[in-house]
């Protein structure tokens, strides 16, 4: 995501890319050929692959972002279901 203070800009990468992600602490999963491989399995998630969002501003001023995710099943890591999709609340920094 980029951020900017002004919608013509200049933009600037935002600093906590992604915004949403399965994978546990830090990491550049998307820099490695691998990236869709068990190897990235988040335990402390029930969703996984989440990313390929938009964002959605409800007229009450609430954020959402919607996503693709996965929920594969244990042990296989298998996602018989496919593609699925999920909302997400979003808080911003102070920084925005």
């Amino acid at each position: 995501m980029g951020r900017s203070r002004n919608v013509w800009g200049p933009y600037e990468k935002d600093p906590k890319n992604p915004i949403v992600t399965s994978v546990p602490g830090e990491s550049y999963e998307r820099q490695d050929a691998d990236h869709l491989k068990p190897k990235y399995y988040n335990p402390g998630s029930a969703l996984q692959k989440s990313g390929h969002g938009s964002y959605v501003e409800l007229p009450t001023g609430e954020v959402y972002l919607v996503h693709l995710c996965a929920r594969p099943f244990v042990p296989e890591l298998r996602c018989t279901l496919g593609r699925e999709t999920a909302i997400q609340k979003m808080m911003w920094t102070e920084d925005g």
